[in-house]
């Protein structure tokens, strides 16, 4: 089954919604296991969640799902290839081949119906067929003969085991008892289901015929919590997955968990454990048994603490309207591409802070933009203050507004003196005031020069560095960092397309020393923020994916 316990999912989901993301990636490792020596070759590390490989009968590709769909590798790793799903964008990690090898059932939600059904398409990829219409169903065994699926559902408060015919039809209960019954898998000749059952006490492995009569436990661990029994193509032999009592409820399925592979004789003999794992949920919910019935696919897992990464929310919206597609959908790309927080503008469309919270950014920064030289910047520093109370921003970057022609010495010291004033107010609140090196003569803030002279009558104040404008301006950009290292506490990553062309390219693909800037930042022990900034792009979704993929390379490469 998908997911572990359906109320206790439901509410970790809600909660994840609800907390702030955290600067931690699971990283995916796909695995081949040879059960007799206990040897482990790893096909490839994906830097995202993938899960639960299937291997094509004919041994040439591992199916497994990822963000909702379908992908194929081939065992000797490369580059995965999607699996045309249709309507079905929500698979999970329940999904089955065929034993001819040439269907693919999947478990997931459609875009016209919501909830895990079973559906039957092509191996290939094509249009699906609706099984099951009643939902929650989880798919987990297909007979020899092509007949019949047999799956997990939800029916009247009760998890158990059903089986329909493929075509489609009446759907038939087979397990009657009090708690979860799971991840039932018919045996090779057809004549046994075997699948997962709580109803001992403990999770156990149990079998019974395929009309459901003569149902037989057949591990009876009292420190173990065992699911997903997968019966080698050869019959002989029986893999498992199992967890430590007291890690979890026995009705729970989690992930990122100390779990061990076991292996015993398909008549309940021999037993042993061949693997010891971090994994759990997603390592091997479905037969993942090579067709030689000696080597095992499976997923183990690492957790990686890595900077943070943020974009501007007004990025977003740009990417929405040149996709023509909404902020949240744009947003959500964002978001799994590895962004962990947003920069925002006060005072932004509640309706866009609602969304991103919703999808679990970080509060990067808020950005505010105050001219000092006319009347009125004492009501945008009270909506500032007010604004990230409100939304809880504890860093706001301070912009102030281009110096005009004809401003005097005395004018602009009065600028910085406003600033100053402002800082130490916010600094007073347990705010952290900020400003940024800018790309024009007139800012207060131009050079390094000028932050300089800023930074000397106002102590609070720290810089958010921006690596594009030092080039702008002329000074060299890992001198300018060396110089203000211990005043920076947010970057701007900005990239340039050559020394005698402003123009902001994606990070990496310009002349700005980006990758210099975050591997020595990363090694110095900064955890702070690295924005991605794209002003100007016309393809903002696809520049800001770009830059997001090369800063997690260049934070990967400093660790």
């Amino acid at each position: 089954m998908a997911h572990f316990f359906r109320s206790t999912f439901f509410m970790a989901v809600l909660l994840a919604l609800c907390a702030p993301a955290t600067a931690q990636r699971t990283v995916s490792v796909l695995q081949i296991l040879d059960v007799k020596t206990g040897s482990v070759t790893t096909v490839q590390e994906f830097p995202y969640l993938i899960e639960a490989p299937n291997w094509t009968v004919d041994g040439r590709w591992l199916v497994y799902n990822s963000g909702g769909k379908i992908y194929r590798i081939s065992p000797d790793g490369g580059e995965p290839t999607l699996i045309d799903t249709g309507e079905v964008e929500g698979c999970n990690n329940d999904h089955v081949l065929s034993a001819d090898g040439r269907q693919l059932a999947v478990s997931g939600s459609s875009r016209s119906q919501r909830g895990s059904r079973i559906y039957v398409l092509p191996l290939e990829g094509g249009t699906p067929r609706l099984v099951t219409p009643q939902s929650p169903s989880y798919l987990h065994g297909w007979s020899p003969d092509g007949k019949t699926l047999c799956y997990c559902a939800l029916r009247d408060g009760e998890y158990d085991i059903y089986t329909i015919p493929a075509e489609g039809g009446q759907e038939t209960r087979l397990t009657t008892a009090e708690g979860l019954d799971d991840g039932p898998e018919y045996s090779p000749d057809g004549k046994y289901i075997w699948f997962n059952s709580v109803r001992s006490g403990l999770m156990q492995v149990f079998r019974m015929k395929a009309d459901g009569s003569q149902q037989k436990q057949m591990t009876f661990d009292d420190d173990l919590n065992s699911w997903f029994p997968h019966v080698s193509p050869n019959g002989k032999n029986v893999a498992f997955i199992a967890y430590h009592k007291g890690d979890l409820q026995p009705n729970e399925h989690l992930a990122n968990k100390n779990v061990v592979l076991r292996v015993m004789t398909s008549k309940g003999r021999k037993l042993r454990t061949v693997h010891t794992l971090f994994g759990g949920q997603g390592t091997i919910n479905v037969n993942s048994w090579a067709p030689d019935s000696r080597r095992l696919a499976f997923v183990s897992y690492r957790l990686e603490k890595e900077a943070h990464i943020s974009i501007f929310c007004d990025h977003i919206g740009t990417m929405a309207s040149q996709e023509k597609i909404s902020f949240a959908e744009a947003a959500k790309q964002i978001k799994d591409a590895g962004c962990h927080g947003a920069d925002v503008r006060v005072l932004q469309n509640p309706e866009h802070l609602r969304i991103l919270d919703s999808l679990g950014f970080e509060h990067a920064s808020a950005i505010t933009d105050i001219d000092y030289g006319r009347e009125g910047w004492e009501k945008v520093e009270e909506q500032t203050i007010a604004f990230m109370k409100e939304h809880d921003f504890s860093r706001v970057l301070i912009v102030p507004a281009l110096i005009r022609e004809g401003t005097d010495e005395a004018g602009v010291a009065a600028i910085r003196s406003r600033i100053a004033a402002f800082a130490a107010r916010l600094s007073a609140q347990g705010l952290d005031p900020l400003v940024e090196d800018y790309d024009n003569p007139r800012s207060i803030c131009y050079n390094t020069a000028r932050l300089d002279e800023l930074f000397a009558v106002t102590p609070d104040l720290g810089l958010v560095f921006d690596t594009g404008n030092f080039i702008y301006c002329g000074d060299d950009t890992m001198e300018s960092l060396a110089h203000f290292q211990g005043r920076t506490r947010h970057f701007h990553l900005k990239d340039r397309a050559a020394p005698d062309n402003m123009t902001c390219v994606p990070i990496g693909t310009g002349c700005a020393p980006i990758e210099e800037t975050v591997s020595r930042m990363v090694k110095s022990g900064y955890d702070g923020y690295f924005t991605v900034e794209q002003y100007g792009s016309r393809q903002m979704l696809q520049d800001c994916l770009v830059s997001i993929r090369n800063i997690r390379g260049y934070i990967r490469s400093a660790r």
